[in-house]
C-alpha cells in the first residue's frame, strides 16, 4: 500500500482515532525530548517516576487547553505560542511537584532546557504533519491552478500562508518592483522583479492584493501583465480569507475601477451636510448619470425636501422608483418638463421654497451636439440663464452648476456652450449679492452616458470591433459617487462666485484602456501579429471637434482648497452687462434658426475673456 493511501486512510478515520494518533505523536516527542535532557543532565534516579509524571501532566494540560480540538493542517506560529504555554505550565506542575517532595537534585537549567526542547519537538512535528497534509492534498488534487502574488506586503505574505493550505492552487513565485527583493525568498516562494516578467502561459492567474489595487500604478502593472499574456484577478479582503476557504468563486475580476488607481480621500463632513442639511434641494437633470448620483447621495445627508426635474419621463420614473425602495422618509417631488421653458420653472418655484440649486442638466454627447447646434446651444444656455433668472427672483442661497473640462478651450459646440454657461454664472454672481454661485469643473465619469466605457463594453460583448477615434486620445476618468461626493463638497466652499477643479488623476490612453478591457474580458486582442485573437480595435478618425486630450484649467492658474482632491480656478472678474448683451444676442438668432450667427456669435463670446481660449 502506498504512503499516499495510508495517509488518506488516516484522514478518513473518525475524529477520536485521529486525536488518539496525534496524542501518541505528542508523547513520543515529550519522550525524546525528556530522555534527550536527562542524558544532558545525568538524570538516574527515579527517571521512569519522573518521566511518567511528566507524560501524564503534560497530556492532561494538552486535553484541558483544547490542543487536540486545532485543525492541524492550519496550524500556523500562533499554534506554536501556545504549545510554548502550554509546556511551559507543565513544566512549572513538574517544579513544584519535585520540590514539594524535596527532590533538590535537578537543575534549574534542565526544566529550562526541557521546556526548550518539548516546545521545539512537537512544534517541528505538527508543522511536518501539516506541510506533509497540504502536500499529499496538492499532490492528489487535479486542474490545480498555478498562481503568482503581484506584491511583498504583509497582506500578500498572509495570502500565500492562505494558498500554500488550499489544494486549489500552487503558488509559483512573489512579483515586486523593488530590486533589492530580487532572488529572495518567502517561505520557499522565490521573488522575481517586474522587469524580469516574460510572456508566461505556465501561470493560470496573477493575484492583486488590496494594497496594490489601492496604489496609483495598478493601471500600467494590470496593462504590463496583461501585455504578457497573464491572467489578472483581485482576491477578497484577508477578513474574508482568514479561515483557510479561498475558493475559485471568491476570485473577482479586475473591473475599470481598479484600473483608475485613484487616491481613496475620505470626504469633509462638515462640507457634506452644509448645503444639504434639513434644506430644501431643486437638481435639474435628476435622472441622469450624475443627477441620480447627486440625489442617492443626499438622501444619508438627510434634507428636509428634494425638488427633482428632468425632461425624460423614463429617466424620472427610475430614480422615483429608487427612492421608493429606499423608504426613505425625506419630502420627494418629480417635476416633468424643459428647463428652458422659463414659466414651468416659475411655476416650479413659486410653489416650493428652493435653498441650493444643483443644475446637472445639459446635452452632452459632442457628436449629437456637433450635429444639432442649435438645440444643444438652446439647451446648455437658455437653461443656465433661466435658472440665474430664478436663482434672483427667488432668493436662492446658492446655486452650483455642474460644468466639463471640455469647457476650457472648446473645439466642439458642447464645449463652448458649457462654457457660455460658465460665463453666465459669473455674470449673474457680479449682480446677485443674495445667491453664491460655484461652478465644479470635471473630466469623464465611468458608465455615464457619455463615457466611451459602456460603449466598448457593449461592442466586446457583442465580438468587436471596438470603435477608437485615435491611437494617442486621452482622457480623465473618476467614479460617479466619487464625483458626485466632490461636487457636494466644492458647492459648499464657495464664497460667492467660484470654478472648483477636480482632481481626476492621471489622464488614460484610450486605446490601453480598450486592450485592457479586452483581456480584462477574458479574451484577446486581434492585431497583424495576432490574427487569431477575439477583439480588433478599429481606429476610425477623430470626430469633428473632438480633442486628444482635454484639459480642467484656461490659464493654467490654481490654489489649493482644504479638501485634497478640490481646487479652485482663479479667474478675472466679468461684465455682467457685456455677457448678457452677447447672450441676448445669440438667443435672438436661435430663434431666427440662423446657424452661423448662433455660432459665430458664440465663438465671439467664449473667446473675448479669454484671448487664448480660440480653438473653437
Amino acid at each position: 500500500m502506498s504512503i499516499n493511501k495510508i495517509f488518506f486512510k488516516i484522514m478518513n478515520l473518525n475524529s477520536s482515532f485521529r486525536k488518539l494518533i496525534l496524542v501518541f505523536i505528542d508523547i513520543l516527542s515529550l519522550y525524546f525530548s525528556f530522555l534527550f535532557c536527562s542524558n544532558i543532565f545525568k538524570i538516574n534516579n527515579n527517571f521512569l517516576l519522573y518521566l511518567s509524571f511528566y507524560l501524564l501532566i503534560s497530556v492532561l494540560v494538552y486535553f484541558i487547553s483544547n490542543q487536540y480540538k486545532s485543525l492541524i493542517r492550519y496550524i500556523n506560529s500562533f499554534e506554536i505560542y501556545k504549545i510554548s504555554i502550554r509546556n511551559f505550565i507543565v513544566i512549572l506542575v513538574m517544579f513544584l511537584f519535585t520540590k514539594l517532595n524535596n527532590i533538590s537534585n535537578i537543575s534549574y537549567f534542565f526544566y529550562f532546557y526541557l521546556w526548550l526542547t518539548s516546545t521545539f519537538f512537537i512544534g517541528i512535528v505538527k508543522s511536518i504533519i501539516r506541510d506533509t497534509i497540504n502536500f499529499l492534498q496538492k499532490k492528489k488534487s487535479l486542474n490545480q491552478l498555478n498562481v503568482a502574488i503581484y506584491g511583498v506586503c504583509r497582506e500578500g505574505v498572509q495570502i500565500s500562508s492562505i494558498i500554500n493550505q488550499n489544494h486549489q492552487y500552487n503558488l509559483k513565485f512573489f512579483i515586486d518592483e523593488n530590486l533589492d527583493l530580487k532572488e529572495r525568498y518567502i517561505n520557499g516562494i522565490p521573488i522575481i522583479n517586474e522587469n524580469e516578467i516574460k510572456i508566461n502561459r505556465n501561470i493560470d492567474y496573477v493575484f492583486l492584493t488590496k494594497t496594490i489595487l489601492k496604489s496609483n500604478k495598478v493601471y500600467e502593472i494590470v496593462n504590463s501583465l496583461t501585455s504578457k499574456n497573464y491572467s489578472v484577478v483581485k482576491l477578497p479582503f484577508l477578513e474574508n480569507i482568514y479561515e483557510g476557504k479561498l475558493n475559485y468563486n471568491q476570485i473577482e475580476n479586475i473591473n475599470i475601477e481598479d484600473l483608475l488607481g485613484r487616491k481613496r480621500v475620505n470626504p469633509i463632513d462638515s462640507l457634506l451636510v452644509k448645503d444639504v442639511n434639513n434644506k430644501n434641494i431643486c437638481i435639474t437633470g435628476a435622472g441622469g448619470s450624475i443627477g441620480s448620483e447627486l440625489v442617492n447621495q443626499f438622501l444619508s445627508l438627510r434634507p428636509k425636501s428634494i425638488l427633482m426635474i428632468d425632461q425624460c419621463e423614463y429617466n424620472l420614473y427610475k430614480i422615483s422608483e429608487k427612492i421608493k425602495d429606499s423608504q426613505t422618509s425625506i419630502e420627494c417631488h418629480y417635476f416633468l418638463g424643459n428647463i428652458t421653458d422659463k414659466k414651468f420653472l416659475t411655476d416650479v418655484f413659486e410653489n416650493f421654497q428652493v435653498d441650493v440649486i444643483y443644475h446637472a442638466a445639459a446635452y452632452k454627447h459632442v457628436p449629437i451636439v456637433e450635429e444639432n447646434p442649435l438645440e444643444g446651444i438652446k439647451n446648455n444656455l437658455s437653461s443656465t440663464l433661466n435658472l440665474c433668472q430664478i436663482t434672483k427672483n427667488f432668493e436662492i442661497d446658492k446655486f452650483i452648476l455642474i460644468s466639463t473640462d471640455k469647457a476650457v478651450r472648446p473645439t466642439n459646440v458642447m464645449g463652448a456652450s458649457k462654457r457660455a454657461a460658465e460665463l453666465i454664472i459669473k455674470a449673474f454672481a457680479e449682480i446677485n449679492n443674495h445667491t453664491e454661485y460655484a461652478i465644479v469643473r470635471f473630466g469623464n465619469v465611468l458608465d455615464s452616458s457619455g463615457s466611451v466605457v459602456p460603449q466598448f463594453k457593449k461592442q466586446i460583448s457583442e465580438g468587436g470591433p471596438i470603435s477608437l477615434t485615435h491611437k494617442d486620445i486621452e482622457r480623465y476618468f473618476m467614479t460617479i459617487p466619487e464625483a458626485a461626493q466632490l461636487v457636494i463638497q466644492a458647492g459648499a466652499m464657495t464664497e460667492g462666485s467660484d470654478t472648483f477643479l477636480l482632481d481626476m488623476g492621471k489622464p488614460v490612453k484610450i486605446y490601453e484602456l480598450a486592450k485592457a478591457m479586452i483581456t480584462l474580458s477574458g479574451l484577446t486582442h486581434k492585431t497583424r501579429n495576432n490574427p487569431k485573437g477575439d477583439i480588433e480595435i478599429d481606429i476610425v478618425g477623430l470626430r469633428k471637434g473632438e480633442k486628444l486630450y482635454e484639459e480642467l484649467l484656461i490659464d493654467d492658474r490654481s490654489e489649493k482648497t482644504i479638501h485634497p482632491l478640490i481646487f479652485k480656478d482663479v479667474e478675472k472678474r466679468i461684465d455682467y452687462s457685456k455677457i448678457i448683451a452677447k447672450i441676448e444676442d445669440i438667443n435672438k438668432n436661435l430663434e431666427n434658426r440662423n446657424k452661423s450667427a448662433v455660432l459665430k456669435k458664440l465663438k465671439e463670446l467664449v473667446t473675448e475673456w479669454e484671448p487664448s481660449n480660440n480653438q473653437f
